[in-house]
């Protein structure tokens, strides 16, 4: 199981080609240079991985028995969760027309076979740099510095599938900063803002170098937590509410102290849990019965 989860935490890439040496080399050649490499003979195939594989990358044959690269990547484009996946299609024909289709349906590079493959491995570098740069700018919230929800929606995504796959534990949990609305209608957002910071580092500052701390939106977290399950999850919330609950923040300009209160939920990922949305309403609803109960 921890090799399993070791491979994956490298950057995944879909081959599609119906090529077997192609294939065979290919995969060589990635996995050489540290890529976990996914395989696929057929359009159908390679359409049944995207479905049940978190993918970074997919090398797509232009020409393939039965649906071809330019059908697979239409497909694609149809599901959001496999729209944005960078494409690079791989052909033997290198006519203009061809190119043109290509792009116009979306992929980021086309490569004529046969290939230098140290000049494919730059361009497959090329794409995940221009990516990261793109996503750092999007995923990003303004006031924290945190990862936003757009952000999450991926990630959360990605973490869900490969608990499924191989049966692997995680927990999300949701924190909830009480009072804010008052905060804000008394003070005025600046003083909201300067609150929602300071939860922002304290949620940060509490939790392990693998957790993601995501700003949800207003005055709500998300926390994605790696192998943490349903005993270690209650643990980690009252670390979070040891940290913040109580503690103040000191408005010199006004000369006052205003007290932080958050509230928290949680809930660990068990094979029983159908989808995303039902882990998070688990999370959400917890996180709502601590807060009546206080």
């Amino acid at each position: 199981m921890t090799d399993n989860l070791s491979q994956v935490d490298r950057r995944s890439i879909l081959i599609a080609d119906d090529e077997e040496d192609e294939l065979m080399m290919l995969g060589i050649r990635l996995t050489g240079a540290g890529y976990n490499v996914v395989k696929a003979s057929s359009g159908e195939e390679a359409l049944d991985r995207v479905k049940d594989t978190p993918l970074d990358l997919i090398l797509l044959d232009l020409v393939m028995p039965g649906i071809g690269g330019l059908e697979v990547k239409k497909k694609l484009n149809q599901d959001m969760s496999s729209a944005n996946i960078p494409v690079i299609f791989l052909t033997g024909y290198d006519e203009i027309s061809l190119k043109m289709k290509g792009f116009k349906a979306g992929i980021d590079d086309y490569i004529v076979k046969p290939f230098n493959s140290d000049e494919l491995l730059a361009r497959v570098e090329a794409i995940f740099k221009r990516k990261e740069f793109y996503e750092k700018l999007s995923m990003t919230d303004g006031l924290t510095g945190l990862y936003n929800v757009h952000f999450f929606k991926r990630e959360y995504d990605h973490i869900f599938k490969l608990s499924k796959r191989y049966g692997s534990v995680f927990s999300l949990a949701i924190v909830d900063i009480d009072g804010l609305k008052g905060i804000n209608d008394s003070y005025g957002h600046a003083v909201g803002d300067l609150i929602i910071k300071e939860v922002a580092s304290r949620l940060k500052w509490v939790l392990r170098e693998s957790d993601t701390v995501i700003r949800y939106g207003g005055d709500e977290f998300a926390l994605i937590l790696p192998n943490v399950g349903e005993k270690e999850g209650g643990e980690t919330l009252r670390r979070i509410e040891n940290e913040i609950n109580g503690k103040r923040v000191f408005l010199k300009t006004r000369g006052i102290e205003l007290a932080i209160k958050v509230s928290a939920g949680i809930a660990a990922y068990s094979s029983e849990i159908s989808s995303p949305d039902k882990l998070f309403e688990k999370a959400d609803a917890d996180m709502y019965r601590r807060k009546r109960g206080r």
